[in-house]
């Protein structure tokens, strides 16, 4: 697979940009939506957001 479509990442209500950042390719050619392919998505996409809830920032505290 080269990548998903444009049409695929607006379907899971995603957008390029965070797809980039998630390291997954998007392929700007394709027109063609495959609903199997949004299903994918919306999965990764809501095991990121998940990971995001899990992992909360450590804060230092500095001594006196």
């Amino acid at each position: 697979m080269r990548g998903f479509s444009v049409g695929e990442i607006q379907g899971a209500g995603a957008t390029a940009v965070q797809l980039k950042k998630m390291k997954l390719r998007v392929d700007k050619r394709r027109r063609s939506v495959h609903e199997a392919n949004v299903e994918e998505l919306k999965k990764l996409l809501g095991q990121l957001a998940k990971e995001k809830k899990r992992k909360p920032k450590k804060v230092r505290k500095d001594g006196d």
